[in-house]
């Protein structure tokens, strides 16, 4: 039994030592894309999905304003949803090496897949992914500033309704 329960504080202790984290930081409960919508602010995004076949065509484009204090850097912006996730890939990303206060970003996808059927969850009908995609596409960003790594995705359902 002691050589279980010092198994187990060991492995514990190294995941600290390591630097391993479960639980994603939030400030005062506040959900990540509500702390930086208005750094981060969402201009205009479009998106549509056509299933012709067994080919998938997902075109998005839109652009999103960083009104934040200081310059980032590494900065990278997609437009995904979360059903059709995994089609995209995370190379189909636009980079930025350093981005100004002021600065408007501009995002552009034309992705087609293939073997989609393989990437998204079991049961999906095509319907799903289309509306999914068009109702629930979200930006996602991500940044470092100051030595810390940031990745927020912004749904900006407010603007979305159609």
């Amino acid at each position: 039994m002691r050589k279980i329960v010092l198994l187990l504080l060991t492995a514990l202790l190294f995941s600290f030592i390591t630097g391993c984290a479960a639980v994603e930081e939030t400030i005062a409960g506040e959900r990540p894309e509500k702390i930086y919508e208005d750094i981060w602010v969402v201009q205009e995004k479009n998106t549509q999905m056509e299933i012709i076949a067994e080919e998938a065509t997902l075109v998005a484009s839109g652009s999103i304003n960083y009104i934040g204090a200081s310059p980032v850097q590494d900065v990278s912006i997609i437009i995904k949803s979360p059903l059709v996730a995994d089609i995209i890939a995370d190379d189909q990303a636009q980079k930025y090496d350093t981005v100004n206060t002021g600065d408007l970003l501009e995002y552009v996808l034309d992705c087609h897949s293939s073997d989609f059927r393989k990437k998204v969850p079991l049961g999906t009908n095509d319907n799903n992914l289309i509306e999914d995609f068009k109702n629930n596409s979200y930006f996602e960003v991500s940044w470092k500033e100051n030595g810390e790594t940031y990745n927020v995705k912004f749904f900006n359902w407010d603007n979305d309704r159609h």
